[in-house]
């Protein structure tokens, strides 16, 4: 049996309809990440790389005041304290920098330009017409992995397994450019106006 994105999505959905009642303390983050059509956690992230959070105690510990939260531009990191804009300084066990994301084409309107995001179009997600993933259906992820309309421009993200594990799929494909041999793709990604409009970080 081929394993395609369709039929992972069938499975997600179908695990996420067979959780035990048993099991509801440990999984109740999920249940709140199902995603608009019931698929489940890994679909979400697949399609939009956002929307979830699965918490393990981490919330808890920030309402009960066990773990403190602060905002605001970190001007030095000195010994087990930070020192804020404007002075303020906080002594801390652990610094998490927690300094968000955004899109992967709004990076290249960022660091090149905003034609060549024009261009490349939206990055990530599958085309599944869902919240934050807007059709057509791609058939794999959006311009990750392979050429996309802007040449020698390519993108490699995602977590830590699919780092390792596509950055050989990568180098494999550009050193295969480099030799002359011939390398098919798929296809790439058409762009529309409405890809131009940009894409809504989380």
């Amino acid at each position: 049996m081929v394993s395609t994105l369709s039929h992972i999505r069938e499975i997600e959905r179908v695990g996420m309809g067979a959780v035990s009642p048993r099991d509801m303390p440990v999984i109740q983050s999920w249940l709140r990440c199902r995603g608009s059509d019931g698929s489940g956690l890994f679909m979400k992230y697949l399609r939009r790389g956002s929307g979830y959070y699965i918490d393990i105690g981490a919330s808890q510990l920030i309402i009960d005041g066990k773990v403190k939260l602060a905002a605001g531009q970190v001007e030095e990191i000195a010994g087990n304290a930070i020192t804020l804009s404007g002075g303020k300084k906080i002594p801390a066990d652990v610094i998490v920098y927690a300094t968000g994301y955004g899109s992967m084409n709004g990076w290249v309107a960022d660091l090149i330009d905003q034609e060549t995001a024009d261009k490349v179009g939206k990055v990530w997600g599958l085309g599944s017409d869902t919240p934050k993933d807007p059709g057509p259906w791609e058939g794999e992820q959006r311009n990750m992995w392979k050429p996309t309309q802007q040449e020698a421009l390519w993108f490699h993200g995602g977590n830590l397994h699919q780092s390792r594990h596509y950055s050989q799929y990568l180098a494999l494909q550009l050193k295969a450019r480099m030799e002359g041999l011939p390398v098919p793709v798929y296809a790439l990604q058409t762009t529309t106006s409405a890809d131009r409009i940009g894409f809504e970080a989380p």
